[in-house]
C-alpha cells in the first residue's frame, strides 16, 4: 500500500492499488511538467505584483525627489507666481528667506546701518556695490514673453560676437537701488557736488523726479503687507512703532553675484560704440522719461 503526497494537493491517505498503478504508469516527465506548471501558476501573479508595487514605488520617490530638490535647492516656483516673466528667475536661485529689516540707529552687528550714514569714502563704496547697473543680454523670444518687441528693442551688434538675436538689457532692482542712491546725494549735494554725482542742474533734477517715480510705482506695486507693532519705550511718552519687521526676502545677493558674472564685459566702451542702425526708425520722446540721460 503506498502513501498520498503533499503535490497531489490532498490530505494524507492510504493509496489505493489503481491509484499506485496509474502513479507508476504515468511518465515522469508529464509529472515534472505539471510540477513545473503548478509552480509557475503560483509564482507568477506574485512575482507580478511585486514588480508592479516595486515599479510604483520607485516612480512616487523619483517624483518626490525631483519636487524637493526644485522646492528645496531651487525654491523660485513662489517667486513667478508673483512675478511677471524674467528670463532671470530661471537662472539664478532668488527663493525667500525670513529677514529682519533692522531700524536700530548704527548697531555694530548690523551690516545694514552703512546705508544711513553721512557720506564718506565707506559708505559710497557700500552704495556703489549695490546700485552698479550692468548690461545682460537676452533673447528676442525673452523680449517677446517681456511684452515688448524686439523689433523696437536694441540689439548688440553682430561685431561684438553674440549673434543677431542678442538684445541690450539690465535687471530692474539695480536701477531702482541706483535710483534711491541718487536721491541719497541729492540730500548731501554740497558733499557730492563735482564728485560725479547728481548736480542741481536741470538734468538732475530730471533725473530724481523720474527716481520718485519709478520709486513710489514699484513700491506701491509690491504692497507691502507686513505689519508694523508699536511698543513703549523710557522716555517716549507716546508709542514708538517698532520697524524692526520680519518679512520674507528675496535673495538680493545672489541676484547680485549673478548679474556680475553674466553682465556685458567692457560695458562703457560697448555703449560708446553702439549706434543706431542705419534706416531704423526711431520711437518718438515723449514724458516717460525716455529721452532722458537715465
Amino acid at each position: 500500500m503506498g502513501f498520498r503526497t503533499w503535490m497531489d494537493g490532498q490530505a494524507y491517505a492510504p493509496l489505493e492499488k489503481q491509484d499506485l498503478l496509474e502513479g507508476l504508469q504515468r511518465p515522469a516527465s508529464s509529472t515534472r511538467k505539471d510540477i513545473l506548471d503548478t509552480m509557475a501558476k503560483m509564482i507568477l501573479p506574485a512575482t507580478f505584483w511585486v514588480h508592479t508595487v516595486l515599479l510604483s514605488m520607485s516612480t512616487i520617490l523619483f517624483v518626490m525627489s525631483l519636487v524637493v530638490t526644485y522646492t528645496v535647492t531651487h525654491g523660485n516656483y513662489c517667486v513667478k507666481a508673483t512675478s511677471y516673466y524674467s528670463p532671470v528667475i530661471d537662472k539664478v536661485n532668488l527663493r525667500p528667506k525670513d529677514h529682519q529689516i533692522r531700524d536700530t540707529r548704527y548697531p555694530a552687528d548690523d551690516p545694514m546701518a552703512v546705508f544711513r550714514r553721512p557720506p564718506s569714502p565707506d559708505v559710497d563704496a557700500a552704495w556703489d556695490r549695490i546700485s552698479d547697473v550692468q548690461a545682460i543680454l537676452i533673447s528676442s523670444a525673452d523680449v517677446v514673453r517681456l511684452g515688448k518687441d524686439p523689433g523696437r528693442t536694441v540689439r548688440a551688434p553682430e561685431s561684438w560676437g553674440y549673434g543677431p538675436d542678442a538684445h541690450w538689457a539690465e535687471i530692474n532692482v539695480f536701477h531702482e537701488v541706483h535710483c534711491l542712491n541718487s536721491i541719497r546725494q541729492m540730500l548731501y549735494a554740497d558733499y557730492y557736488r563735482g564728485r560725479g554725482g547728481n548736480d542741481t542742474n536741470p538734468l538732475a533734477w530730471g533725473h530724481i523726479t523720474h527716481c520718485l517715480h519709478n520709486l513710489v510705482q514699484s513700491l506701491m506695486c509690491s504692497a507691502s503687507a507686513d505689519v508694523v507693532t508699536y511698543n513703549w519705550v523710557d522716555g517716549k511718552e507716546k508709542p514708538v512703532p517698532d520697524f524692526n519687521i520680519n518679512r520674507q526676502c528675496r535673495d538680493f545677493e545672489a541676484l547680485l553675484r549673478w548679474q556680475n558674472e553674466n553682465k556685458l564685459p567692457d560695458p562703457k566702451a560697448k555703449w560708446d560704440d553702439i549706434h543706431m542702425p542705419a534706416g531704423f526708425v526711431p520711437m518718438q520722446p515723449d514724458n516717460s522719461g525716455l529721452d532722458e540721460e537715465e
